[in-house]
């Protein structure tokens, strides 16, 4: 439900170059970087004060900026929503998300609700011009800026640069009539509601007594203020309950809700009406208010019988006024989001992180909500997935590469666990703290990567201890630093192909023949690395929010297969032999720099097996 006026005057925009030169800066604010809207909490919010009444200009530009490493890349001209606000922080809904029964979004005060552009090549101003042709334009604003949400790819950090979009605003005094604030009187048999804060967006209005006496006869006049900034971001409610005398048996309290003035129910085109019907049994309803208008608030109560068996037509009616946190949780018990507190400056709000598809000011629109079977089906894709690393273990057994069947275990066992921790529904489950858990599948993802080239180079035994190590030291820090950075992956990948190469390359020079063999090359190593390229290709490029569950399942996948193509066969030794065998051994030994003599022929009655 919308509750829509418009307070102020003729609300002038356009865009311009320059301002006229009798304007007076009073304000400079930003520039303050973007986002893309998803919910309430992604809006950067703009505030400022005017203490007298005049004709004001608001100017607001953007820039671009690329930040980051990566290839420079053209940023495209992008669409920025703003809404400018009196009084209260603006509530955005671009989505057009359907909004709670018994939630009232005002559009009172609002000034603006427009868009301007922001481009690369060259600086846009968009003007908001506040007229006062009613002497009201003194007070509290707010301006609300963000971007439009649509479907972005999943973004590798380090690839190519990222464009990042700011907004700044300059205020102007501009000449005009000045007036004084009209304020409304309070008339009639008023109860002033008493402010008690408890805590941050926790206050209570009161009065002397809980409860009072409704009749047919009477009306009841209630009034509280709402203070700006510190009331600003919190959820106003109105809660009524009735308890109608014993020859009541159905009736009717309306309660007309303004911000302006006293008006009676029976006349509420200016307001807000709230209607609560009862039976002998007695009701209770609530109603709520996101980011109350700062200033006075009036309730006018009237209560209706219908049905009572004499002239004792009255009821107990008990009003309860507060500021408090996000509607109805955000629906936290379903799984549907989560009320955060967001800051910007000195304004702090709260506003819902809505989950699986549920959107809304109070995560209640399920228009695009996932069911629990496609959220179970999306946890399941990315945790089954990774058993395709535990064929990668008993093969890794098999050929006696143990360290590396330790590695693919543990993807296995931490990849799992932590995309079975990481789904935003309710088909979710966390073994240990979500940071861990992340840590650990990026470490050991890469780890898994490293130890299986350092196989393929086969390096001599203290080499290939020295390599490991350093990898996973190396890998902590990188993993700790920035883990989404592609470089995190493609360093690794990098030196373990060149280390691969050159351990071949002196395979090549020591046998005097070409190493590895073709079929190896053919049935082995090209399936292999085509399996891990697609899926870094996958995992770079086509990696979007909506198909990430497939799409990250199949890097998954096609990483595990890669090990299976790509791990040797590795030396078998006799029943009791020692790894580190006296015998040079060409499959831990491809730096040998001079082949001997009898080299080969030395080979020829050992159970040592080269490929």
């Amino acid at each position: 439900m919308y509750w829509i006026k418009f307070t102020l005057g003729a609300i002038i925009l356009s865009y311009s170059c320059a301002t006229a030169s009798n304007d007076t800066k009073l304000f400079e604010f930003g520039p303050k970087q973007l986002h893309r809207f998803d919910n309430i909490g992604d809006q950067e919010i703009f505030h400022w004060d005017f203490d007298f009444p005049n004709k004001y200009l608001l100017r607001f530009s953007g820039t671009v900026n690329q930040t980051g490493g990566g290839f420079s890349v053209h940023c495209a001209d992008t669409v920025v929503h703003l809404l400018v606000r009196k009084g209260a922080l603006p509530i955005p809904n671009p989505l057009q998300t359907i909004v709670p029964e018994n939630t009232f979004v005002q559009s009172i005060s609002l000034q603006s609700n427009n868009t301007f552009t922001i481009s690369q090549s060259q600086e846009l101003f968009y003007d908001v011009i506040i007229d006062p042709s009613d002497n009201k334009t003194a007070g509290h604003y707010f301006a609300s800026v963000f971007l439009p949400n649509q479907e972005e790819t999943i973004d590798v950090a380090g690839l190519t640069k990222e464009c990042k979009y700011y907004a700044k605003i300059q205020v102007y005094n501009q000449t005009g009539d000045s007036g004084t604030t009209d304020v409304t009187p309070a008339t009639g048999n008023t109860t002033k509601l008493i402010r008690r804060e408890n805590g941050l967006f926790n206050v209570q209005f009161n009065s002397d007594s809980a409860t009072f006496n409704a009749s047919s006869d009477t009306q009841q006049l209630f009034e509280w203020e709402i203070l700006p900034v510190k009331d600003s971001g919190g959820i106003m409610r109105i809660t009524v309950e009735s308890k109608p005398s014993e020859d009541t048996t159905s009736y009717l309290v309306e309660a007309c809700v303004n911000q302006l003035e006293y008006i009676a129910s029976d006349n509420c085109n200016s307001g807000q009406l709230l209607t609560l019907n009862g039976t002998s049994g007695g009701e209770r309803d609530t109603w709520h208010f996101p980011y109350p208008i700062a200033g006075p608030w009036y309730l006018t109560t009237t209560f209706k019988c219908h049905g009572n068996t004499s002239n004792n037509c009255q009821a107990e009616v008990d009003l309860r006024v507060s500021v408090g946190s996000c509607i109805d949780g955000c629906h936290s018990n379903k799984g549907q989001g989560s009320c955060g507190l967001y800051r910007t400056d000195e304004i702090l709000f709260l506003s819902c992180s809505c989950k699986v598809g549920w959107r809304g000011i109070a995560c209640n629109d399920g228009t695009e909500a996932l069911s629990y079977g496609e959220q179970l089906l999306q946890t399941l894709l990315l945790t089954l997935s990774n058993f395709m690393f535990l064929p990668c273990v008993a093969l890794a057994i098999y050929r006696k590469f143990y360290t590396e069947a330790l590695v693919y275990f543990f993807v296995a066992f931490m990849s799992s666990f932590y995309h079975a921790c990481d789904q935003p529904g309710a088909a979710v489950y966390c073994i240990m703290k979500y940071e861990t858990l992340q840590f650990s599948d990026f470490l050991s993802s890469v780890s898994a990567i490293w130890f299986t080239l350092v196989a393929v180079a086969k390096p001599p035994q203290r080499i290939e201890s020295w390599l490991h190590v350093a990898g996973c030291l190396g890998f902590a820090v990188g993993v700790s630093y920035d883990r989404f950075s592609v470089w995190t992956v493609v360093i690794p990948g990098v030196i373990g192909v060149v280390m691969v190469i050159a351990a071949w390359g002196l395979q090549c020079h020591n046998r005097h023949a070409c190493y590895p063999s073709k079929k190896k090359i053919f049935l082995s190593y090209i399936p292999g690395l085509a399996c891990a390229g697609t899926g870094l290709a996958l995992y770079a490029f086509v990696e979007t929010s909506d198909n990430y569950y497939i799409v990250h399942s199949l890097w998954h996948i096609l990483m595990a297969t890669a090990v299976l193509f790509l791990l040797p066969i590795g030396p078998k030794y006799k029943e009791g032999q020692s790894y580190n065998t006296n015998k040079i051994d060409l499959q831990r030994q491809p730096f040998a720099l001079e082949p001997s003599d009898n080299m080969y022929h030395s080979y020829s009655d050992t159970n040592l097996h080269v490929d």
